[in-house]
């Protein structure tokens, strides 16, 4: 589920860029693409184009972020079986 939600974020990055570059009338798709996306995300322009048509992106990530649990880590700072390079340094407590 990890790669997923992951994949959706770097779509809604892009789709991000496009929202603050592209201009009806003015710019085309493939002038953002050209521009502003491919020298940071090489990707082709079909690809591109399928991102920023993705449907509902806001509403999917929004319910797999929601839906995400991240456990963390259970391991104790220094495990029992771990030897310690600074044993002869420690004080007795």
């Amino acid at each position: 589920m990890a790669t997923r939600i992951n994949k959706l974020r770097y779509y809604k990055i892009i789709v991000d860029i496009v929202k603050s570059h592209y201009v009806p009338g003015l710019t085309t798709y493939a002038g953002v693409w050209r521009e502003f996306v491919y020298p940071f995300y090489p990707m082709s322009y079909v690809t591109f184009m399928r991102i920023v048509n993705y449907p509902k992106l806001n509403a999917e990530l929004k319910i797999l972020e929601s839906e995400e649990i991240i456990d963390p880590p259970t391991m104790s700072p220094t495990p029992k079986n771990q030897l310690d390079l600074f044993e002869k340094f420690k004080k007795d407590s």
